[in-house]
């Protein structure tokens, strides 16, 4: 049984993923770990996909009735 804010990856999968405002980013592809944190990867219309670090400060809400998830997009920060 999962605890109360768990989720089966396999249950998000087509979720769409916006932004605090509401709007769309993308859909929700999968979950993968990096041994220290999870991440979700994101489905973007045109671009990469995006990953979103598993973290309360990044996933705003999870909203399995609405098939929605709201999440705060990381910075990037170019390496160069």
């Amino acid at each position: 049984a999962l605890e109360e804010g768990e989720y089966y990856v396999a249950d998000m999968v087509g979720m769409d993923v916006v932004d605090e405002t509401g709007k769309k980013i993308g859909t929700f592809k999968d979950a993968s770990s990096t041994g220290v944190n999870d991440y979700y990867i994101v489905t973007v219309p045109g671009a990469k996909d995006l990953i979103i670090p598993a973290l309360k400060q990044y996933v705003k809400e999870i909203n399995m009735e609405e098939h929605r998830m709201t999440v705060i997009v990381p910075e990037v920060v170019d390496a160069e």
